[in-house]
C-alpha cells in the first residue's frame, strides 16, 4: 500500500493526465480517510472540472462523511457528465 501511494505521488509530480488523480483518489478511499479523499479529489477538480469520475469519488467520500445532501448533488453532476461524454 504505501509502495502504491509513493509511486501515485510520484507520477502526480511529474505530469498532468487526469487518470493519475482518478487513480490517486481512488486509492485514498480505499486506503485512506474520507477527509483525505474530499481533500485532495477538491483540488482535482480544479484541474478536471469536467471529470465524472472525480465527482463520483467526491460524492462517495461525502457519503462517508455524513454530508449526503452535497453526496447526492455530485453524485448527479458526475451522470450528467457522464451522459454527456455519451452523447
Amino acid at each position: 500500500v504505501e509502495k502504491t501511494r509513493e509511486y501515485l505521488e510520484k507520477a502526480l509530480a511529474l505530469g498532468n493526465n487526469h487518470t493519475v488523480y482518478e487513480n490517486y483518489s481512488n486509492f485514498l478511499l480505499v486506503y485512506d480517510t474520507p477527509s483525505k479523499t474530499k481533500e485532495f479529489t477538491e483540488l482535482a477538480l480544479d484541474r478536471y472540472s469536467q471529470n465524472p469520475r472525480l465527482w463520483i469519488n467526491l460524492a462517495r467520500a461525502e457519503y462517508l462523511l455524513g454530508e449526503k445532501e452535497n453526496a447526492l448533488e455530485h453524485a448527479q453532476k458526475a451522470y450528467k457528465l457522464a451522459e454527456d461524454k455519451d452523447a
